[in-house]
């Protein structure tokens, strides 16, 4: 009897639909099995081969598992952000909302003529607010904390603030941070600490140079350039040095390459993953550089033959270049670097032809004041060690044939171990022409140079990393945005309850300013109006903190929750006092268009935060010790604020929820005009509900048990408020600055 594929494929596919053959049950006794496949690209007309040959396997697999007593999930879903999606809409002329949608439909129908296992009330679209808001949610965690090295794990970046306050920095991990003391680190700005946070977070943002298609308008990944140009449409692609946003991912090397060991992976594949993580053990020197001021640093892992460095190789994009080359170089140079820009790293390191060029400058052999030198060329990376190398050619192949193809001469430190004609790696030899490492095995010499080095101060043991940290960025328009504002220069992370960040729809779009994303052409939704970081979720000894001492999300006091429905533009919200929760108001946020301000106006809360940020950077000793006691909920349960603006003016603490206001008094307190303003101000706040305690600094000092019991007697006496209905008579003072979204 033949078979009639036809009619009995469509028979059962149709009876396992109206049953819903596949639904997987949360709640079973069978045992948990899940299979994910890899989900597709809705990129295109419909599913290529490649599609089906993966899917088979795990549908066999998954049957089989079903048959064997297993509850088996096994989803399907759609990476439908990114660039083939959104050059698919491009080509077709269509929005790639709608080329989404058709392929996804498309999609679904042929894998369901396969016959696949799949459960599709599980199904996962990325380009989904409801899936997206959770790659936010995972964004902001990220962003919010840090690597510490003790416990090997990432931790809360408030609590880096937190030992910054009490012990300072004194021996920075990262480079690019300089030590410093608490007393220095209380005295900082609040954008100094944000810059230094910045060079701790997991997901940080700093300017790196990326693989830039000015015909699509997208930074690209080296496996999406072939022979420089980009794999789709074969446009032209050059490096460029742009503000990326990047993981940490580097700070894992180490539990990487101990989780090898437990994984249950090939040894061909552990060996694979160990020399792309790359750990290597050596030193960073420093070499003055002949009538320049600069310093050269170069990472090695062959201390031992420093006296066999006959030449530099520097990056040709290291910063370093323009400040050292040499105005006869300068032309060369500079047609070098051109040439590279249009390369990929992967094209850099896989070059067989000998390129460089000299820069004109000399470097200084620190042990014996030999002048070595600097080239540039392509086969060396910024991105690796210091993205410079001292070159030893009678002991690497590379610098050998690079030192022929110059015509430079080379220095034998390994005797009959180097015949002239090929260079020898060897570790055994006993060193020559090495000064004071004459004699020694090479095995011996390391040591001993690291020890010198350390000695006079000119360099260091380092452990290195082949493994760079993951750059990620959006220059295209079809993809979630990140959950960041830019506030004068400095991120400020969403709340989790503002997600999701929803994409704007937009008919047309194209490349933004200066290589920025498509977002960046839509003025209304970039430029955020009305925003004040209404919390610092680093900073909680400025009172600029949470709720909670362990919650690093912000509150909603300022919704940048998109609204619902179809609208895909922001909703700001209107109410800008900084972080009251609705608990503290005592009443629900109001529901109609009138401003919500509690303590200020818009004008008066704009004009007063700088001055408030300023006395938080500027307390006086009894200000601190009253802190200390207030707050952190620390006097019964109760938040107060320090140095937040009350119409106008800025009280030393303020607790909202029972509108209380402590005010410690200097000597100042006692001059004339001074007694007229404080007198002027107590009348007003009290018309409007505030009360008021004054303490002296003798009291503080003296008497601080029968303070704090003053205060807390006063927080529990019940009384009715009121919010402030007048403005404060307080002179107006500017305020400037840029706020925008990230594009």
């Amino acid at each position: 009897m033949e078979y009639n594929f036809n009619q009995i494929e469509q028979k059962w596919q149709a009876q396992w639909k109206a049953n819903n053959t596949y639904k997987v049950s949360n709640s079973s006794n069978k045992p948990k099995y899940y299979v994910l496949d890899m989900f597709p690209y809705p990129s295109g007309a419909g599913l290529h081969v490649g599609h089906p040959l993966g899917y088979i396997a795990s549908d066999i697999f998954s049957r089989y598992k079903r048959l064997k007593g297993f509850n088996v999930l096994h989803p399907m879903g759609f990476d439908s952000f990114g660039l083939p999606a959104e050059q698919y809409a491009i080509e077709t002329g269509q929005h790639p909302a709608e080329t989404t949608k058709k392929n996804i439909a498309t999609f679904k129908a042929q894998l369901d003529k396969i016959g696949f296992c799949y459960d599709w009330s599980r199904e996962v679209r990325t380009s989904d607010a409801t899936y997206y808001k959770w790659t936010q949610w995972i964004f902001l965690q990220i962003f919010n904390s840090y690597f510490d090295r003790e416990t090997n794990k990432a931790m809360p970046i408030i609590q880096l603030e937190k030992q910054f306050e009490t012990a300072g920095n004194p021996q920075p991990f990262y480079a690019t941070v300089k030590p410093f003391t608490a007393n220095e680190w209380m005295s900082f700005t609040h954008q100094q600490k944000e810059e230094i946070f910045m060079e701790y977070r997991l997901a940080f943002s700093k300017y790196g140079e990326v693989n830039w298609c000015e015909a699509l308008g997208t930074v690209l990944a080296n496996d999406e350039i072939v022979n420089g140009v980009s794999e789709r449409g074969g446009h032209p692609v050059v490096k460029k040095k742009m503000r990326q946003w990047y993981l940490r991912i580097t700070d894992y090397a180490d539990r990487l390459l101990e989780g090898l060991e437990s994984v249950d992976f090939s040894d061909s594949m552990k060996e694979m993953q160990r020399n792309w993580i790359g750990k290597s053990h050596g030193a960073e020197i420093d070499f003055a550089i002949q009538g320049n001021t600069n310093i050269l640093k170069v990472y090695t892992t062959r201390p031992d033959t420093i006296f066999g460095v006959d030449f530099m190789v520097v990056a040709p994009e290291l910063e370093l270049v323009q400040k050292i080359k040499s105005t006869e170089q300068t032309s060369n140079v500079d047609e070098y670097i051109a040439y590279v820009k249009s390369r990929t790293d992967i094209d850099r390191m896989a070059e067989k032809k000998i390129t460089g060029c000299f820069t004109g400058a000399y470097a200084i052999n620190p042990f014996d004041e030999k002048k070595i030198p600097i080239y540039i060329s392509e086969y060396v990376l910024s991105g690796y060690g210091t993205g410079a190398i001292m070159a030893v050619p009678c002991g690497d192949e590379r610098d050998f044939k690079f030192a022929r193809h110059f015509n430079i001469s080379i220095t034998n430190i390994i005797g009959s171990y180097f015949n002239g004609e090929e260079p020898n790696a060897t570790k055994e030899a006993i060193l020559e022409n090495s000064g004071f490492l004459n004699g020694v095995k090479m095995l011996d010499a390391t040591p001993m140079v690291l020890q010198q080095l350390e000695t006079q101060g000119i360099g260091k043991r380092k452990v290195n990393y082949r493994m760079r940290d993951a750059g990620f960025s959006r220059q295209r328009y079809w993809g979630e945005p990140f959950p960041i504002i830019w506030s004068d220069g400095i991120a400020v992370p969403l709340a989790a309850e503002e997600l999701p960040l929803t994409l704007p729809h937009v008919d047309k779009y194209g490349p933004g300013p200066d290589g920025e994303g498509p977002l960046g052409n839509i003025t209304d939704w970039v430029n955020v109006k009305n925003f004040i970081p209404t919390v610092n979720t680093n900073i909680s000894g400025n009172d600029l903190s949470t709720n909670s001492s362990n919650d690093l999300t912000t509150s909603t006091g300022n919704d940048l929750t998109p609204s619902t429905g179809n609208d895909l533009t922001p909703n700001i919200s209107k109410d800008l006092t900084p972080n009251p929760s609705p608990k503290e108001r005592g009443t629900a946020a109001p529901h109609n268009n009138e401003p919500g301000y509690i303590t200020s106006t818009v004008f008066e809360w704009r004009n007063t935060l700088p001055f408030a940020k300023h006395n938080r950077h500027n307390f006086t000793w009894a200000e601190n010790i009253i802190w200390q006691e207030v707050r952190n909920r620390k006097i019964g349960g109760f938040k107060f604020r320090r140095q937040h603006p009350i119409a106008g003016y800025i009280p030393d603490f303020v607790c909202l929820e029972k509108k209380l206001i402590l005010e410690i008094d200097g000597e100042y307190h006692n001059e004339i005009s001074q007694i007229d303003f404080d007198k002027a101000r107590q009348n007003w706040l009290l018309e409007n509900g505030f009360e008021m305690l004054r303490f002296s600094n003798d009291e503080v000092r003296n008497s601080l048990t029968q303070v704090i019991e003053k205060i807390l007697i006063t927080l529990k006496q019940e009384k009715i408020s009121a919010p402030a209905e007048a403005s404060s008579p307080l002179l107006w003072r500017g305020v400037g600055g840029e706020v925008k979204r990230e594009t």
